[in-house]
């Protein structure tokens, strides 16, 4: 076993870090909270930096308590670089947003926080993504408070932090954590300010290293893709997650930060990199990579393998005329769960259905589910409908929504009833359950008024409709089509009405 831990630690010098002072911004939570933990097992004594104080006190507490005999080090050589016992973690209140003389003032507290020991390595991980907008509908105060939390705020830190490393002559290590939205091939539609600032993060990296590599401070960043942490681990909860993974990600799974991102950044750290610098590691799996997307058509395939129908010529001739005439128009996704998505509504798609939403003056979009017969009934229960309803919401105001099911499995009202909890009030159905889809074999047709009706009397939500006059129209257009009602509940009470004379 010694001689395993030997040639491990011969392969991986930088599984200890004895003895380095790390600063890490963001510290209070998601990916810098899990950097600032795992750094102080490998040896580390961590300056955690945020605004959360009391969130930093709990961060710093964990890491007090830690055993020295943890396993990815030994206890006499993490002892033996704690002189006195002292502690191995120190809290300093920073808000990257401030101005530059505030955050100065907490640079300077972190740089003395253990005395003689100086931060050796810099750890620029806090961040915010901001609203989801078009590049039209940013306003100003959102686009500068972004850069200012993820551009100038991580400028500003590295810049008072390298100071100090300058002056006293040791060197160091400057950490940048970005995104893949920063990288060319990582862009999505929505996240403006948060693209660019990141990609202002990669220039900075790149900038800064071959200006401070005078004074043999490196700099470098990493730019994760897909990732479970604290921050995300609700996201990554929803059952349609793995089916994005399945479709923009190679490897078909989303990350850990441990080992993927904190085995870079020990590395980053370790003096076994001082020859490394101005570089961005992109760590995503291969969803970056462009020949990827080029000879499988990774794009097209987000929107089209998950059944997303946009008329894309229609709906340039659409935009125009909703934008000079006062008329409503329904924008229609139409997802076709059992076939490709499980469930889950591309990013393209919700993006494409908020800039409509917002560009166009009175505008509802349709989240619509329909299937035939060679379709299982489980793909259209709420189950598979509400993880995708609650991505929606998230981007577009409900009352620019509405949904639209079709009845195929009786699985209609349950989904409109959930719908309805989640906060959408407007629903799309048809007398006597008509319409039905020519793409669909054997589809029964849209959800029947007079059920939805009836459903929401029984909910005592008042609908102002009298639904013994709806069934009386639904059996007279039924009798002059020649067809039977699709309505359950016209059928079940059709005793009770009046004759279709006195309608």
């Amino acid at each position: 076993m010694e001689n395993s831990h030997q040639v491990s630690d011969h392969l991986e010098p930088w599984r200890h870090l004895h003895g380095k002072v790390v600063m890490v911004t963001g510290a209070s939570s998601g990916l810098g909270r899990e950097f600032c933990l795992d750094l102080a097992k490998a040896g580390c004594r961590i300056v955690a930096a945020a605004r959360r104080i009391d969130r930093l006190q709990s961060v710093c507490n964990q890491i007090n308590q830690l055993s020295i005999t943890a396993p990815s080090f030994s206890s006499s050589a993490v002892a033996d670089n704690i002189p006195g016992g002292g502690p191995r973690a120190v809290a300093v209140e920073l808000d990257v947003s401030a101005d530059g003389p505030a955050i100065e003032k907490s640079v300077n507290k972190a740089w003395d926080a253990f005395g003689v020991e100086r931060i050796y390595a810099l750890v620029n991980n806090a961040g915010g993504r901001g609203n989801v907008n078009s590049a039209l509908e940013l306003s100003e105060e959102e686009w500068n408070h972004v850069f200012r939390t993820n551009l100038t705020g991580s400028w500003l830190v590295s810049k008072f932090v390298a100071i100090r490393m300058r002056d006293a002559d040791q060197g160091g290590s400057i950490v940048n954590i970005s995104s893949i939205a920063g990288i060319n091939r990582g862009h999505l539609p929505g996240g403006t300010a948060y693209i660019c600032s990141k990609a202002g993060v990669n220039t900075l990296t790149k900038t800064m290293a071959m200006e401070l590599g005078v004074h043999k401070i490196r700099v470098n960043a990493i730019s994760p893709g897909l990732f479970r942490s604290e921050i995300t681990g609700g996201l990554m909860q929803k059952k349609w997650i793995p089916n994005v993974a399945m479709k923009i990600v190679p490897l078909r799974t989303y990350g850990t930060s441990d080992p993927a991102l904190t085995s870079l950044l020990r590395y980053l750290v370790h003096d076994s990199s001082e020859y490394v610098s101005g570089n961005i590691y992109i760590v995503d799996a291969g969803t970056t990579l462009p020949d990827m997307k080029k000879s499988e058509g990774w794009w097209t395939d987000v929107e089209e393998m998950y059944a997303t129908k946009w008329y894309t010529a229609s709906k340039i001739k659409i935009e125009n005329l909703a934008t000079g005439l006062w008329i409503e128009i329904e924008i229609v996704i139409e997802f076709a769960i059992a076939i490709e998505s499980g469930g889950c509504l591309p990013a393209s798609a919700m993006f494409g259905l908020h800039k409509l939403s917002r560009q166009m003056r009175n505008v509802k979009g349709t989240l619509a589910g329909f299937g035939g017969g060679n379709v299982e009934a489980s793909y259209f229960s709420s189950r598979t409908v509400v993880p995708m309803l609650e991505a929606v919401i998230g981007m577009v105001p409900t009352d620019k929504l509405a949904v639209h099911f079709h009845d195929t499995y009786g699985l209609a009202l349950s989904n409109i009833l959930a719908s309805l909890q989640i906060g959408i009030s407007t629903v799309d159905s048809s007398v006597s359950g008509l319409w039905g889809c020519p793409y669909a074999k054997g589809d029964s047709g849209n959800v029947a008024t007079e059920d939805v009706v009836y459903m929401l009397n029984g909910l005592g939500v008042k609908t102002n409709v009298d639904v013994k006059k709806l069934m009386l129209a639904g059996e007279f257009i039924s009798k002059h089509l020649g067809r039977s009602s699709g309505s359950k509940t016209a059928v079940a009470l059709g005793k009770d009405t009046a004759p279709a004379s006195k309608l």
